[in-house]
């Protein structure tokens, strides 16, 4: 199995990069291949997307070397933070550039047909608050990935996994997140 991991989380010092190398650490140890494609490294920053007509959008090596790795990818790994409610914008334009017309999806007489329906998604956010509160005010960005962003490009997801009150959590906490993160790796 090939697991691409995209996180999206600028501090280096911040969880999201221990889950993602907890992720990694264990599917390597089973065997599988598995990447992280941080979206904050220099080489994978993406300009926000800009275009006249969208049909004639020319696409930068970046985002055909990260189609590339998500073609060639199983399963899908996003672990980033909540931020306003949602994902960061970094991770939103993402979706937007690389995740194009004709890559992820196409219409076809205006219905929308979608590539990537061989692979799996996994999602892992971590947030500030404590887990009730969005379970009285509701989780949109939920719905927005499983539904309007990955299921509609054909991606199945498996796993939607949300950790609260990060910044104020003892170490002890984090490392059994860590232990759950390496049982969530091992599915």
């Amino acid at each position: 199995m090939k697991t691409l991991i995209i996180t999206a989380q600028p501090s280096s010092k911040g969880f999201v990069h221990s889950i993602a190398s907890q992720y990694e650490g264990t599917k390597k140890t089973k065997g599988d291949e598995c990447e992280i494609l941080n979206l904050y490294d220099e080489e994978n920053i993406l300009p926000f997307l800009s275009f006249e007509n969208i049909r004639e959008i020319e696409l930068p090596e970046n985002v055909k070397q990260m189609q590339e790795k998500i073609s060639s990818a199983d399963e899908l790994v996003f672990i980033f933070p909540l931020w306003w409610g949602s994902m960061p914008a970094i991770l939103k334009n993402f979706f937007d550039t690389v995740f194009s017309s004709g890559f992820a999806f196409e219409y076809s007489d205006g219905k929308p047909t979608p590539f990537l329906t061989d692979k799996t998604a996994k999602v892992i956010i971590t947030h500030d608050a404590p887990k009730w509160l969005y379970f009285f005010m509701g989780f949109p960005v939920k719905s927005l990935l499983k539904k309007m962003i990955l299921g509609f490009c054909g991606i199945t997801t498996t796993d939607f996994i949300t950790y609260g009150s990060i910044s104020f959590l003892e170490e002890s906490k984090k490392n059994k997140i860590l232990e759950n993160i390496t049982r969530i790796a091992l599915k």
